[in-house]
């Protein structure tokens, strides 16, 4: 399935859970100068639209956004593990509901766009682990 390409299968690319495994809220928070957003912030994002796909193929009409950096966050407190760690859980439960909702009638353009969109945001998790020096593969 397409969803699990992007978020659990390691091949050409990193999957998301992957990407998410081993950091400390405190990496999760850090952000590069220049403002971009956190680890965290992305997280919150995926957790986000994922949480918002599953509503609409469980059939809650689509409604619009505030606006997608409503969906980031704050970037996180550096010190708060448990936090993280529910962050985490909560986005692979997310995943796990999404993949179950997934094999309902509904567009497959959605779960493409789910797969893609993780995949676009697990290139960003790991240019910022890397910029901080958080990334055990290569560099």
């Amino acid at each position: 399935m397409i969803l699990d390409w992007a978020a659990e299968q390691a091949g050409w690319h990193v999957p998301l859970h992957a990407a998410l495994d081993g950091l400390t809220a405190a990496q999760a928070a850090w952000r590069p100068a220049g403002g971009d957003h956190s680890i965290r912030q992305i997280t919150e994002h995926l957790r986000f639209w994922k949480r918002k796909v599953i509503r609409s193929l469980e059939g809650e009409t689509w409604l619009p956004t505030p606006g997608d950096d409503a969906t980031f966050q704050d970037p996180g407190d550096p010190a708060d593990e448990p936090g993280w760690s529910a962050l985490c859980a909560d986005l692979r439960q997310a995943h796990a509901d999404l993949k179950r909702v997934a094999d309902r009638p509904g567009p497959a353009d959605l779960l493409i766009w789910v797969a893609t969109h993780d995949s676009y945001h697990t290139g960003q998790i790991v240019l910022l682990r890397k910029l901080q020096g958080a990334w055990p593969g290569r560099a």
